[in-house]
């Protein structure tokens, strides 16, 4: 009744939640039979291989705008999607399907978070895979997944914004 109808996936980004609230403060003054019915989610842009493996613009946002903290949320990132890759193995040779898509769903998240767009979308290919309880299909995506963290870091070392660090051997 009240009209916010918005719609903003996760992980939520600060500047998008600031842009949906200023839409609904700008339409709070209308009568509610004016206000639109329902706001559509923005299409998403399709990754291919070629694009930068992390839009920095999404990783300084996520960092929030702070250049001195960038680095080290690409260190965490790149250091917490590790110890998940080696979970995510360990899940796919126990044959756990739940831990497979838990797993893909978290990595998925953090990676959208910090601008790894392609490895985000590769984790999510593989949650969906993942229901299969053969988990055949998972290990072409765990290898492309795998591949393609290996572009991260090395656009993210090329960036100066990650370093191999010794808690978190490469």
């Amino acid at each position: 009744a009240a009209g916010m109808d918005d719609y903003l996936a996760k992980p939520v980004a600060t500047q998008a939640l600031r842009e949906a609230l200023q839409r609904f403060e700008q339409r709070e003054a209308a009568p509610v039979a004016e206000r639109s019915e329902s706001a559509t989610p923005a299409t998403p842009v399709p990754v291919t291989a070629d694009a930068a493996p992390v839009n920095l613009t999404v990783l300084r946002d996520a960092a929030n705008g702070d250049d001195a903290f960038a680095p080290e949320l690409a260190q965490l990132f790149v250091g917490q999607t590790r110890e998940q890759l080696n979970l995510l193995r360990a899940a796919l040779v126990e044959g756990s399907t739940s831990k497979v898509q838990n797993i893909a769903h978290r990595c998925k998240g953090g990676s959208s978070a910090c601008g790894a767009t392609r490895l985000a979308s590769l984790f999510q290919d593989l949650e969906r895979v993942g229901q299969d309880p053969q988990l055949a299909p998972a290990q072409r995506v765990i290898d492309e997944i795998e591949s393609e963290f290996t572009r991260v870091q090395v656009f993210l070392k090329g960036a100066a914004l990650y370093a191999d660090n010794p808690r978190h051997p490469s």
